[in-house]
């Protein structure tokens, strides 16, 4: 997943919320997200602007991301610790 998908799900945004905020077409922020579009320096600081993100080109880097967040509890604590 891109960075651009974490943040925008993490907001709590839609594609169309996001594109909306950013001066975009929803199929532009979905083509980007897919890897189909190549977004060109205005749409990724548009993005980037609507998302709090600097630098622009971070938001096509790839996440790593578990879901569900790992919680800690006492054994996972003395492991990590350890």
């Amino acid at each position: 997943m891109t960075l651009l998908t974490y943040v925008r799900r993490n907001e709590g945004l839609t594609q169309a919320d996001l594109a909306a905020r950013a001066g975009l077409h929803r199929l532009t922020v979905w083509g980007i997200e897919r890897g189909r579009v190549n977004p060109n320096p205005d749409e990724l600081e548009r993005l980037a602007t609507a998302l709090h993100v600097q630098p622009p080109e971070a938001l096509l880097e790839q996440v790593e991301v578990v879901w569900p967040p790992h919680q800690r509890t006492a054994s996972t604590e003395q492991a990590v610790t350890a």
